[in-house]
């Protein structure tokens, strides 16, 4: 088998990235401000950011930072629409959010504790669009839509690296880059874009060691240490550094073990620095706690000693919560928009599905067992590592169930997944697949712009 074959595209990546910038940029615009998951939070954390403060401001038990008090004017505008279904965006609302002024000096503590503890990396595109905006004389609501923009064409830009570097690849990455949940989400100021399409970019780097037959040039993989803060539970992905293809055992094991160390060492630096910043319910300040994405009765150290102490009952926790929560999941993954419960039909959610796993059978020479193997440990420690994470900062101690599972927070790790299971039962009709596959994503996009045109405009 010549491994040249897989080095070339089977097909032109370039023309579903056009329509897929096209809807990406339709639902920058059409989705209203602050309608997506931690949206206003996100925002105030890339304009702290914006201005050249890297780490929030922790004062009289709140945490975030001082901002100009216009920013929270925006946000306020457009509080109304979230959780009330029968609210729509108005014409009002939209002119009197552009006739903000910004006014820099006159600023105010504004608290945005969960996303106060994201690293600044994974908020240098919306912080550069903020800062363009602020230079030319935007408002807040100019800066916000700036925000947007840069964070989704960061995303695509690394999802087209992404493509090049490993195209036997390219027709799953194109399929799960382009699910109506995934660009929407993409087309939000959220904090974890950049970081998902770093993971993505990354999977594919070490993919690379498998349908090239090649050792790559360059040394991506260093991208991990600067991923890890952004994402915690991304550690695991050092395990992929095993799928490389080196010169020698010892120059292999040498910097497997660097490799390992340098990310530990980041992830425990930054465990501790966000630790140590983070106000739980109980403690956070009474006047302003009720606003903040916090629950009661949660401690993060008390909840890990638990866990430590009682890993079978967690285990067992993590797993049935898993079974409930799986149909919602899989729903979020493919077809949601918004923080609320806005779901395309389910015949789509099942569609889409069908055609991914479809597509998934597609791949000339899938990863051999080994390679399997060490996939599958990769998710598994990551969701493993996930469910540790939200069991302490978002339940009480010793919570019998969590019930906060959403798809998006699986999108970092689906193409090392879809690897994992990848075959190549379906090789010969890949093509039909993918025509079919296409067809189904550009029309269940435009199902989606439907549905969220009547939520908010109609």
């Amino acid at each position: 088998m010549n491994p040249k074959q897989y080095a070339t595209p089977v097909f032109n990546y370039r023309h579903p990235l056009i329509w897929m910038a096209v809807f990406g940029v339709l639902y920058v615009f059409l989705i209203p401000p602050f309608q997506s998951p931690d949206e206003p939070n996100h925002f105030l954390r890339a304009y702290q950011i914006s201005e050249g403060h890297l780490f929030p401001e922790k004062t009289d038990a709140r945490l975030g930072g001082v901002l100009p008090r216009s920013l929270d004017q925006l946000v306020d505008t457009f509080a109304y629409l979230k959780n009330n279904y029968d609210s729509r965006l108005s014409t009002s609302s939209l002119q009197y959010a552009a006739s903000i002024a910004l006014n820099s000096e006159d600023r105010q503590f504004h608290d945005f504790v969960n996303t106060a503890i994201y690293a600044p990396l994974g908020y240098l595109p919306q912080s550069l669009g903020i800062f363009i905006a602020r230079i030319f004389g935007g408002g807040p609501l100019q800066m916000f839509y700036a925000a947007r923009l840069f964070n989704f064409f960061a995303w695509l830009g690394l999802l087209a690296m992404t493509l090049r570097l490993l195209p036997a690849f390219a027709q799953i990455h194109i399929a799960l880059g382009a699910l109506p949940a995934t660009l929407v989400m993409s087309a939000s100021a959220n904090g974890e874009i950049l970081s998902n399409a770093l993971c993505w970019y990354l999977i594919a780097y070490f993919g690379t060691h498998h349908w090239r037959q090649t050792q790559t040039s360059g040394r991506a993989h260093w991208l991990l240490p600067l991923l890890i803060p952004q994402k915690l539970i991304t550690l695991p992905l050092v395990l992929l550094t095993l799928w490389e293809k080196t010169a020698s055992f010892k120059k292999k094991a040498l910097e497997f073990t660097l490799l390992c160390l340098v990310s530990c060492l980041v992830a425990w630096y930054w465990a501790a620095t966000a630790n140590a910043w983070f106000i739980a319910y109980d403690d956070y300040n009474p006047t302003y706690r009720d606003t903040q994405t916090l629950n009661r009765g949660v401690n993060p150290q008390a909840q890990l000693d638990y866990v430590m102490h009682h890993p079978v009952v967690f285990v067992g926790t993590v797993s049935h919560s898993l079974v409930a929560t799986t149909p919602a999941m899989m729903a979020h993954f493919v077809g949601k928009f918004g923080w609320e419960k806005n779901y395309l039909p389910t015949a789509w959610i099942a569609m889409l599905w069908l055609v991914l796993l479809l597509l998934i059978c597609t791949v000339e020479r899938p990863l051999d067992w080994p390679k399997k193997a060490i996939g599958a440990t990769v998710v598994i420690g990551y969701v493993l590592l996930f469910s540790v994470t939200m069991y302490a900062l978002w339940f009480k101690v010793g919570a019998n169930k969590m019930d906060n599972w959403q798809g998006r927070y699986f999108t970092a790790i689906a193409p090392l997944a879809a690897l994992v299971i990848a075959n190549q039962y379906l090789a010969k009709y890949r093509d039909k697949i993918y025509t079919v596959a296409t067809l189904l994503l550009v029309l269940s996009n435009f199902h989606m712009l439907f549905m969220i045109w009547c939520r908010y405009w109609l």
